[in-house]
C-alpha cells in the first residue's frame, strides 16, 4: 500500500508540474530543441541575476565551463 501511495503522490506532482509547464511561454515553441533553448535562456538569466558566474553555475547544477559556453551561445538572447 505504501508503494501505491507514493506512486499516486509522485503522479500528482508530475501532473502539476506538467500543467505549469503547459502554460509557460516556452511550451509554445514548435520543437523540443526550441523549447529547451528557451528554458535554458530563462534559467541562465535568472541564475545570473545578482550572482557571479560561479554561483550561477552551482545553482544551475552545471560546470562553470558549460555555463560560459551557454552564455556565449545565447549572448544575443540573454538579458541580465
Amino acid at each position: 500500500m505504501d508503494n501505491i501511495s507514493a506512486y499516486i503522490e509522485e503522479y500528482a506532482q508530475s501532473n502539476h508540474i506538467l500543467d505549469q509547464l503547459a502554460h509557460h511561454h516556452f511550451a509554445n515553441q514548435k520543437t523540443l530543441p526550441q523549447a529547451v533553448e528557451e528554458l535554458e535562456i530563462e534559467m541562465i538569466t535568472s541564475a545570473l541575476y545578482g550572482n557571479n558566474r560561479t554561483q550561477a553555475a552551482r545553482e544551475l547544477g552545471i560546470s562553470r565551463e558549460l555555463l560560459y559556453h551557454k552564455i556565449k551561445k545565447y549572448k544575443d538572447r540573454l538579458t541580465f
